[in-house]
């Protein structure tokens, strides 16, 4: 949320504290004189604190909030299975989804340790990883159900899907392995009725309730099998399956014939939304591409060590495409995360928003306070210029009082929100909160803004150009004033 204008707003805090501490330095008896002017009234100098303090320190936690939920849901975005970058053969993502198979890649061994190789990328990535996508049906002994599959690289997937949630039963394991399609059981009969609903002609149910003939009941055990395959939770919930269950799966292959394997549910996972939960099952990359009757990958997972390293490296793998003039295209996780898109600009409209009424707040209670000063000392002005101090002298006063007051302000603001930040944090345990739409997970949130000093530099920005700003008017009409007006005001 805040990487856009990370450069601008360092180059901005610095020109500002190099700019007044130079000023400072050259009109330190205004400096001192300001102070002491601010001190006079305690009590007005106090309550303008508390107005700029509590404004500030509200948009410091709304910010700290809002980065915590864009980093969870980014994060989460990332590691919930599409990974930073993605390769797919081009054309993939113009083409529909019927033909989707048309547009696989082929040669995803020599890509893989192209990318490796590559000097640039192999500093920085944690791992690249190949996925196999398909759909069907999944039918149990009780009933049947539409799923999205994916053959996954299963080390590799460990990574790329880290948020997915083990909620029984083990992860897949690697088994050196080979596929040995087993005889059907003759119990036709009792799934012939499974397809009717798919209003299939009845020769052709008959076919398919052949190919569907359950196997053999196999028995869960520890020994991983090339035919283990993880469910969603949903999905095993509609299915009413449980560990150990072999299920069947009927896919459409690129020739437009039917083919299905079996499967053991040897694990339930949960992801971070219900659709995915209703619909996922995972399988190993070997024994997708038995059930597809090919050997080629969808789309290829780049998973970076810090997701900064994004446009760096999805520029460099596109340079590396041209340069061997592969039939490839690439996207990052920005073009396909969606819901995350949406969030963050609804994050982003709530901080100008809310960001504005704060800074109109902050700006017209200082501009009161300088207002109030100028008015109570208009006798003091008038002995001021009468003894030959200038216009801009009597400005440069009211500004001074105005910066000391926006730094002081901007300090504090910073430390009290820091503070409040890590009490919530660190005592509270943070915020808790329902499942946010689409997920299935409650969550206690907590505000980054310790280690987001960027949040610090954007309030005492605000703080200090607020206070600059609003002094320009009060202290103009200061300097303005008439000697003799001012002399003998009462």
């Amino acid at each position: 949320m805040l990487d856009s204008i990370k450069p601008l707003v360092f180059q901005t805090a610095m020109m500002v504290l190099i700019i007044t501490l130079c000023f400072i330095l050259v009109q330190r008896e205004i400096f001192f004189l300001a102070i002491k002017n601010l001190t006079k009234n305690l009590r007005r100098t106090l309550i303008l604190f508390c107005v700029i303090i509590s404004g500030l320190v509200g948009l410091i936690e709304f910010f700290g909030y809002a980065e915590n939920m864009i980093y969870g849901l980014r994060e989460g975005t990332i590691r919930g299975g599409l990974g930073h970058v993605q390769i797919y053969k081009k054309g993939y993502n113009a083409t529909g989804n019927v033909d989707k198979l048309e547009y696989n890649i082929h040669n995803y061994d020599e890509i893989a340790k192209m990318l490796e190789k590559d000097a640039i990328i192999q500093n920085k990535i944690q791992t690249i990883g190949a996925e196999l996508y398909f759909s069907g049906i999944l039918a149990s002994s009780k009933t049947s159900s539409i799923f999205v599959g994916k053959g996954i690289e299963i080390d590799k997937d460990k990574l790329i899907s880290e948020a997915d949630e083990m909620v029984i039963g083990k992860p897949l394991q690697k088994v050196d392995q080979k596929f040995d399609r087993k005889q059907e059981v003759s119990r036709l009969k009792e799934y012939e009725g499974m397809f009717e609903s798919f209003e299939l002609d009845k020769k052709i149910a008959v076919d398919v309730a052949k190919i569907w003939t359950p196997k053999a009941d196999k028995q869960q055990t520890d020994n991983p099998s090339l035919d283990d395959a993880l469910i969603g939770t949903g999905l095993a919930s509609a299915l009413g399956a449980q560990l150990g269950d072999t299920l069947t799966l009927m896919v459409a292959t690129k020739t437009g014939g039917l083919n299905a394997l079996d499967i053991n549910v040897r694990g339930i996972i949960k992801g971070s939304s219900k659709e995915y939960n209703d619909s996922i099952l995972k399988m190993s990359l070997p024994y997708a591409w038995v059930l597809m009757n090919r050997k080629d990958v969808s789309r290829i997972n780049i998973l970076l060590k810090d997701t900064e390293y994004t446009d760096e490296i999805h520029k460099r793998v596109q340079n590396i495409i041209q340069s061997n003039n592969l039939d490839l295209e690439t996207t990052t996780w920005q073009d396909l995360a969606l819901f995350y898109n949406n969030v963050h600009m609804f994050f982003v409209t709530m901080f100008i928003t809310i960001g504005m009424v704060i800074i109109t707040v902050v700006f017209f209670a200082i501009a009161n306070v300088i207002t109030m000063s100028v008015s109570e000392r208009v006798r003091e002005i008038g002995t001021l210029r009468s003894m030959g101090e200038t216009k801009w002298g009597i400005m440069q006063i009211f500004m001074m009082e105005a910066i000391v007051i926006g730094m002081a302000g901007g300090v504090l603001s910073v430390l009290f929100g820091i503070g409040f930040a890590e009490f919530v944090n660190q005592i509270l345990g943070g915020i808790p909160h329902p499942p946010p739409p689409g997920s299935t997970e409650s969550y206690r949130a907590t505000f980054f803004v310790l280690n987001r000093p960027l949040i610090w530099g954007i309030a005492f920005l605000l703080a200090f150009f607020s206070a600059f700003f609003s002094s320009v008017l009060p202290a103009r009409k200061a300097s303005n004033m008439e000697i003799v007006d001012s002399l003998r005001y009462t």
